[in-house]
């Protein structure tokens, strides 16, 4: 009879030794590829798949309706000579937009514009000029000032006649234009920690706040940060309802427009 062929057993320390090997071989390839898009793409598009399989697509609410401002929209006024440094339009244009909105019968307004340094007013700005340069606000920036106070004291005036506004802001980890009286104000428009020494794991969490000038700040119901955060791909999958800043609660800007429109608290 024909002799069977032997098998050879790799020995147990050699086969330790292997496995070993394979194993700090595959951790050093997912660690250089770590912070290149050669992992991460392939998950999200393995996201998309799953949510797409399982959730399906939805139409948009038609109750909910986008204004937008574009390129097209910002071509058109530089063509008509409008200055640039107005972007993207004054604020009296917009508080002729809110009154429009308010006798269109819109339940709720949400504006996601910043409006960190235009029309602050003459008092506040010429107390930054000066510690900034050591010299008074001179005569011509300070008129030009005080237009983009009434304008903002105008379009403010129509966001409290309106009634259920939200506001954007920006959480920052470095202020910018963070300012004492700001602060106060909206912090009235904020919720209070119940207990701060809870930790607080699944909100948002940033020291600085960008916020709007008073007079637009004072017409405001809500205050809701608008900061988004995309994946790798620039898709955003993901939003976060509620963030922290110092001891105060502050909900998004998208918790804010539904709470107005259900004339709740967020």
């Amino acid at each position: 009879m024909p002799s069977s062929p032997s098998l050879e057993v790799m020995r147990p320390s050699l086969r330790a030794a292997v496995g070993l090997g394979l194993g700090l071989g595959l951790a050093l390839l997912l660690f250089l590829l770590r912070d290149s898009d050669a992992l991460a793409r392939p998950e999200l598009a393995l996201v998309d798949m799953r949510t797409q399989t399982y959730v399906g697509t939805r139409e948009a609410d038609p109750r909910i309706v986008l204004a937008v401002v574009g390129d097209g929209d910002i071509a058109t006024m530089a063509a008509q000579g409008i200055d640039q440094d107005e972007w993207p339009w004054t604020q009296d244009v917009q508080a002729a937009m809110v009154v429009f909105l308010e006798h269109a019968k819109a339940k709720a307004l949400a504006l996601d514009f910043y409006y960190f340094d235009r029309g602050t007013d003459p008092e506040e700005f010429g107390a930054d000029y000066k510690a900034r340069t050591g010299q008074a606000l001179p005569e011509y920036r300070m008129s030009r000032w005080q237009g983009r106070y009434y304008e903002a004291a105008e379009l403010g005036s129509a966001l409290k006649a309106y009634g259920p506004v939200g506001i954007g802001f920006e959480l920052t980890a470095r202020p910018d234009w963070e300012r004492e009286s700001r602060l106060e104000l909206a912090a009235d428009k904020w919720l209070e920690i119940e207990d701060p020494s809870e930790p607080s794991t699944t909100v948002l969490r940033r020291p600085g706040a960008n916020l709007p000038v008073k007079a637009i700040l004072d017409g405001a119901r809500w205050l809701g940060f608008a900061n988004v955060g995309g994946d790798r791909d620039g898709v955003v999958r993901r939003s976060t309802p509620a963030a922290r800043w110092k001891q105060k609660l502050v909900p998004s800007l998208g918790l804010s427009a539904a709470a107005l429109v259900a004339d709740i608290t967020p």
